[in-house]
This record gives C-alpha cells, sequence and structure tokens, in this order.
C-alpha cells in the first residue's frame, strides 16, 4: 500500500509499504479522505514531536472497512464509517466519562501511532462509527472537528438568545459558527484577519457582522454591536494575544472559551481583569463523545463543510498539502483517495 512517512521535521515521503496485519479488536480502514488540521502541521514542523518516527501523519479521516479481526462490534466489511482521533485506556475516570480526550494514557492517529495518509489504516473496532450514505467523504473528514465543536457548545449553559464573539475564521470556527447558531444564539460576530474569502464565508454561514482583529477601533466597533460586550468569547485562533482580547472584551460574568492549539504560554495573563470582570475561563480539548451527535447534524445539513474545502489533492502530492497550509487563501485542506 502507498503511505506517507514523516522521517524528520520537514521531510516527508510517498512509500511502499505492506498492508498492516490486524490484531484482535481490530479494523482495516480504506482512506477516502482525511483532513490536515494545526495538529498535523505542528507533528510535520516539528513543534510538536511525535511519539516514533517515521511515522504517517493524518487523524481525521473517513473511509470503507476492508477487514476485521475479531468481535465486529456490528460493523461489516465495505461498511463506511468514520472514527475517533484518539482514545484513551477505557478504564480511567475520564474514559469513563466519555472525556477519554483527558486520558492520562492516550493514543492519538499521526503522533503516537502511525495515523490516516496513507491507503489503509488499522483502527480499533470501538473507535468506528457508521457513516451515512448521505454524506460524502470529503465531508466527513471534518466530523472531528463537528464534534470538538460540540464538546464547546455543550459548555456554555442556556445559550438561546446569547450573543457570541468569534477570534479565528478558519475551520474549526467557521463549523463553531454555525453549531452557535443553531444552539440559539442570537448574535455572532467574527473576528477576522485579512484574508477577504473569510470574511465573506463567515457572513455567507450566518455571521451578524465580521470586525479586523488589528482595527484600532477594535473595541468601538465591538462596542457599537454588543454594547455590554459578547455573553461568550471564543478563542479559536491560536494567538496568545487574542486569547487576552477575549477576555478584554467579553462582558462582565461573561464566558471564554479556549478552543485552540497554542505554540507558547502566554505571558503577563490578564489575571485582574479576570478577576474583576468576574468572567469564567473554560479550556476545550478534544472532541469528548459527541461523534453521533456531529454526524446527524452533517447529515442534516445544519453544518455544511463543502464550502471551507479550499484545497484538495491526492496522497502522492502531501507534501504539497502541508505547504498549502500556509496559502492566505487555505482554509480546509483535504486529502482524497
Amino acid at each position: 500500500m502507498k503511505a506517507t512517512i514523516l522521517t524528520a521535521p520537514g521531510q516527508l515521503a510517498v512509500v511502499e509499504k505492506e498492508v498492516p496485519v490486524l490484531q484482535d479488536g481490530q479494523a482495516l480502514v480504506r482512506i477516502r479522505s482525511t483532513g490536515l488540521c494545526g495538529t498535523d502541521v505542528m507533528v510535520y514542523e516539528g513543534s510538536l514531536p511525535p511519539r516514533k518516527l517515521p511515522i504517517t501523519n493524518g487523524h481525521e479521516a473517513a473511509g470503507v472497512i476492508k477487514g476485521i479481526c475479531g468481535d465486529p462490534h456490528g460493523f461489516s466489511v465495505n461498511d463506511a464509517v468514520f472514527f475517533r482521533g484518539s482514545w484513551g485506556c477505557g478504564q480511567c475516570e475520564y474514559c469513563r466519562s466519555g472525556r477519554a480526550q483527558l486520558c492520562r494514557e492516550r493514543s492519538m492517529l499521526g503522533v503516537d501511532i502511525d495515523g490516516t495518509m496513507a491507503e489503509y489504516a488499522v483502527i480499533p473496532t470501538l473507535q468506528l462509527f457508521p457513516l451515512s450514505e448521505k454524506i460524502p467523504f470529503s465531508d466527513a473528514q471534518s466530523l472531528i472537528g463537528i464534534s470538538c465543536g460540540l464538546n464547546l457548545v455543550h459548555r456554555i449553559p442556556e445559550p438561546a438568545g446569547k450573543s457570541a464573539m468569534i477570534f479565528g475564521p478558519g475551520h474549526n470556527g467557521l463549523i463553531l459558527l454555525q453549531l452557535l447558531r443553531h444552539a440559539g444564539f442570537d448574535r455572532i460576530i467574527v473576528v477576522v484577519g485579512h484574508r477577504e474569502n473569510r470574511a465573506r464565508l463567515a457572513m455567507e454561514l450566518g455571521a451578524d457582522g465580521t470586525v479586523a482583529y488589528d482595527d484600532p477601533g477594535f473595541q468601538k466597533t465591538m462596542e457599537s454591536l454588543l454594547p455590554e460586550g459578547p455573553d461568550v468569547a471564543v478563542e479559536a485562533s491560536g494567538s496568545v494575544a487574542a486569547l487576552k482580547q477575549c477576555i478584554h472584551t467579553v462582558r462582565r460574568s461573561g464566558q471564554v472559551l479556549v478552543f485552540s492549539i497554542y505554540r507558547s504560554d502566554a505571558d503577563q495573563f490578564p489575571v485582574r481583569e479576570f478577576y474583576n470582570k468576574g468572567i469564567t475561563v473554560t479550556g476545550v480539548k478534544g472532541a469528548a463523545d459527541y461523534y453521533r451527535e456531529a454526524e446527524e447534524l452533517l447529515r442534516r445539513g445544519i453544518v455544511r463543510i463543502d464550502p471551507l474545502i479550499t484545497h484538495r489533492f491526492p496522497l502522492e502530492k502531501t507534501a504539497e498539502a502541508f505547504s498549502a497550509f500556509h496559502d492566505p487563501e487555505a482554509i480546509r485542506i483535504i486529502i482524497e483517495q
């Protein structure tokens, strides 16, 4: 089979490998589509070192079962599936409460074990979910992103009628925009950069307005849109400066949700403002256990993924896909087979 392997930071090759031999409790999935996310890029560039090298990147994917060893758990060969990008030990308090993303023994595709940028991937059958024939594989690769967004939405008490500000109109931020609208948010403002396609798409997907993060009149503009500040501020860009701006802009007694991966810690965290405003800061990591709900929302058309896809590459051009991540026009990059 063909597989991409990362041999060192920034060094990627497509090679021929033997199809993996399954062990009990595993399925062989023929990968049809993989999405490129920030975690993959951090592994590729070396800021998030994988557990082993060489390794095959990728963890957000969908495909078709081509082999099962042991208990099939209701699945059959040729079933279309998607799956968790990581899983825990199954025994700790986090795993037992549907928060396997917090398990200390968590294994992640493309970081700890070989991932999905290959013709085939080995996935534990317990981590599989059925994929409706109504959902194209090109959309299904974003189901982990939708699940992560649902993990955030479910952290917000009584969302109906609230207002929100989202920093970061990327793949996850634009999914979140749609989920917050579906949850009943009344006003949603998206903070954008200088990529006109993202601002335009945010408006098409339901934003009530956009504001440039570096607008000299940022605070006055936000006050004109939401005089008391947003009830909820989401940092989805990976910028520490944006996180501080969320704390500064959110209304008193509001909620700030941290929904990104950061390359460094924050210096001079605004702890006095955090205290004086009586706000809540919540870290939201991973997808928790919202995969089935995510699949339903995608199947019903409540969340749209196709407008977010800007680049499509075959497996043989995976290195070009990583290079495209820094294209100003890029939102979601997928590798199709």
